[in-house]
């Protein structure tokens, strides 16, 4: 591993969050059919559940399985951070799309309903973890370690 390698990565993160997920963001915003979606109004309906099976399909079992030793605030925050979920997503719709295995109007509804995902989730996470530490809830359980010998019940 070269020297500067902490550098390499800084720039490649630099290059990959500075312009290469905006830009993803932007094409998104632009491919985004929002007519098929507001002429139909089951695929209105349709974005709140799909948001609310986001949640419950990727952020369900982040707080089941994660570490037991995290907070109860730590643990819905990794959910609702995990339950993001737009580049799958665009990727997902607009193959189907293409295939004619979905329809713009659903595919519309799954992005809109990802779209929130990724504006709501993370806000909604960080003010969990916000109001935890102004209760003063710890960032971890201090209880004793559920089987003899471990420290935690991390992966």
């Amino acid at each position: 591993v070269p020297g500067s390698s902490e550098e390499i990565v800084g720039r490649v993160e630099a290059l990959g969050f500075g312009f290469l997920v905006p830009l993803f963001y932007i094409v998104t915003g632009i491919e985004f059919d929002l007519d098929a979606l507001l002429h139909d109004t089951v695929s209105l309906l349709l974005v709140p559940a799909f948001l609310a099976l986001f949640l419950l399909v990727r952020g369900g079992p982040v707080y089941l399985f994660a570490p037991r030793d995290l907070g109860r605030a730590d643990r819905l925050a990794l959910a609702l951070f995990s339950a993001t979920c737009l580049p799958l997503v665009v990727a997902l719709t607009t193959i189907g799309v293409d295939q004619k295995l979905l329809g713009t109007d659903r595919a519309a509804s799954l992005v809109c309903a990802a779209m929130l995902s990724v504006l709501l989730l993370p806000a909604l996470a960080t003010r969990v973890r916000a109001r935890a530490a102004e209760t003063g809830e710890p960032a971890t359980s201090a209880g004793p370690p559920e089987r003899p010998g471990e420290e935690s019940e991390a992966w």
